[in-house]
């Protein structure tokens, strides 16, 4: 779980000399970023009513972005949850995190063009990943409307499956604003009677 300083209650907390520590050390990082952040403050993780890794934080377009200092270079990012997008999988997301947009480098130094740049870019990945989404379960919902009518036999995941009608068989995936389909005939034998049949759309099913 993570908690806002403002929002930590110090006699709450199995370690409340890491407050202090924390703000001590975070403070000429703070400070910085109220240069060019109104909302500023202290992120912790909280395990077992302990504070633990600390890392400093601004608020922009409701999103919480931290910042971490390293060798003298600023890393500045926002958390991606992958729930958010449940219709992409990890390699949909890391796609377009890594590769769709070009990434601005670490900041070595803070000021307003460095954060709104890390800030812009992340805020992109965001909306595409959304738009994404979007589109894939518009893509879904009509599919799933088309066969309303039909038993579907799911896979596990929910993500395939298989309707069957008098021996022909689709199979369908669910894939990124797409569903993969394929058509099989399910019958104990072939001769030239089925064929005609199928030919002339008057297939029957033999079972």
């Amino acid at each position: 779980m993570n908690i806002r300083l403002k929002d930590v209650k110090p006699e709450r907390v199995k370690n409340p000399e890491f407050i202090e520590h924390v703000k001590e050390t975070l403070s000429p990082l703070l400070e910085e970023l109220k240069k060019y952040e109104s909302d500023v403050d202290i992120l912790f993780n909280v395990d077992g009513g302990y504070l633990l890794n600390a890392v400093a934080i601004f608020i922009s377009n409701n999103r919480i972005f931290k910042v971490i200092e390293r060798s003298k270079e600023y890393a500045i990012y926002t958390e991606i949850n992958h729930s958010d997008y449940p219709l992409l999988s990890n390699n949909d997301i890391n796609h377009y995190k890594f590769h769709e947009f070009p990434s601005p480098l670490k900041a070595r130094k803070l000021n307003f063009k460095s954060i709104m740049d890390h800030v812009s870019y992340d805020l992109a990945v965001i909306g595409k990943l959304q738009q994404m989404n979007d589109t894939s379960q518009k893509c879904r919902d009509e599919f799933l409307d088309l066969v309303k009518d039909e038993e579907i036999q799911w896979n596990h995941d929910k993500k395939s499956g298989t309707i069957k009608r008098n021996g022909i068989v689709m199979r369908f995936e669910f894939g990124l604003n797409h569903v993969y389909t394929s058509i099989v005939i399910d019958v104990k034998q072939y001769n030239y009677e089925i064929f005609c049949r199928l030919a002339e759309n008057n297939y029957q099913d033999l079972y």
